[in-house]
């Protein structure tokens, strides 16, 4: 297994969970759009 693989499955989980939170929290229609504004925050966290 390469790491680039292990990482893209670490991160596609990680979009579930946050996904099946912001569904309970928030309702299906907004839960991907705040799902993805989550990942996308973490994302631009790591990089600086």
């Amino acid at each position: 297994m390469e790491p680039d693989e292990m990482t893209d499955d670490i991160v596609r989980d990680l979009h579930e969970v946050i996904v099946s939170m912001c569904t309970r929290l928030y309702g299906e229609r907004s839960a991907k759009n705040r799902a993805q504004k989550a990942l996308d925050a973490m994302q631009e966290a790591t990089h600086e």
